[in-house]
């Protein structure tokens, strides 16, 4: 489906339902068609949903959460209705679900050099959030458990179809059963366990003074909340297994507490999960592999990450 094509329909959908004058501008194209859409002067950010990756009820559940986030005094992007009380609606000639959110003050910042204070008000942002899921009623959505993440449950068959010689596809199998048996060792109490945001890189911030606006949930699900520290300990690693910028890993945690507890024992599982993200995001990029913005990226994803796998044992990020 071409960004015109979509474009179009949504500017004609708008049109129809809530105002004449709709200007829609295409932002990006990342896991779903991102757009800018002026209503009547009024600036807000849309996203239509790809159509094969979450049903309409869990994508609600993704709305329902932002709303009470956003109620709680939050700074994330909420969702604006449609119509009364309606927040998502779909292209009739595709099929495919779309939501209009608030458009965020502030700017992405993508540090070349990664700055102290940066780092510390992400990690109290992050803690924020965290704090607010400890006491979410998970029990009222329907966003997957992590084990029900596509490219965490079909992983192994993912990358069965990437041509992987047998002994890559031997390390990665092996690696998958031990962090299978691993996450069942786990507790999924509500002080540990719930709504991770599970992308939280920087792309997913907009800063506005000292204000930091989480936007992009479109992949919340129920896991461990130290798994939301895996992406950033990716980033200040050079996105690769290392012990770069541990200072800076150490702020972020110092800025998470400021907010809520993350106690020793899992602090000491950070670097781990760390190691389980790589996995995982393996799979992802495997889902991926058809589409050129993604398909270079999997096979030097695969070998920087085996190369790791082979010459660590499980755990030994524990020690």
């Amino acid at each position: 489906m071409s960004v015109d094509f979509l474009e179009n329909e949504l500017k004609v959908q708008l049109q129809h339902c809530i105002h004449s004058k709709v200007a829609v501008e295409f932002i990006k194209l990342s896991s779903n068609h991102n757009f800018r859409v002026t209503i009547g002067g009024s600036q807000y950010f849309c996203r239509i949903y790809r159509g094969n990756k979450w049903s309409k009820e869990q994508i609600l559940a993704e709305l329902h959460f932002l709303q009470k986030a956003r109620a709680a005094g939050l700074k994330v992007q909420a969702p604006v209705a449609l119509t009364d009380g309606i927040f998502l609606s779909e292209l009739t000639t595709t099929n495919q679900h779309y939501a209009l959110f608030e458009w965020c003050p502030g700017a992405h910042r993508y540090p070349t050099n990664w700055d102290e204070e940066f780092v510390f008000s992400w990690g109290a942002a992050l803690g924020e959030l965290h704090e607010f899921c400890k006491s979410y009623d998970v029990d009222t959505v329907k966003r997957p458990a992590h084990a029900d993440v596509p490219w965490h449950r079909d992983l192994m068959n993912l990358l069965s179809q990437c041509d992987f010689q047998e002994q890559l596809m031997c390390t990665f199998r092996d690696e998958y059963e031990q962090v299978q048996s691993y996450f069942a060792t786990l507790p999924t109490t509500n002080d540990v366990y719930g709504y991770v945001h599970y992308d939280f890189h920087p792309g997913n911030i907009l800063v506005d003074g000292s204000d930091f606006w989480l936007i992009d949930f479109d992949d919340i699900c129920h896991h461990w909340f130290v798994w939301d520290f895996a992406m950033v300990f990716h980033k200040l690693s050079g996105k690769a297994m290392n012990r770069k910028n541990e200072y800076l890993k150490s702020r972020f945690v110092a800025g998470y507490r400021t907010k809520t507890e993350l106690k020793p024992e899992w602090e000491k599982r950070l670097r781990l999960f760390e190691r389980i993200r790589h996995l995982f995001m393996l799979g992802w990029l495997a889902s991926k592999r058809d589409e050129e913005k993604w398909a270079w990226l999997l096979p030097r994803y695969a070998k920087g990450h085996s190369n790791y796998l082979q010459g660590h044992s499980f755990g030994c990020e524990l020690k």
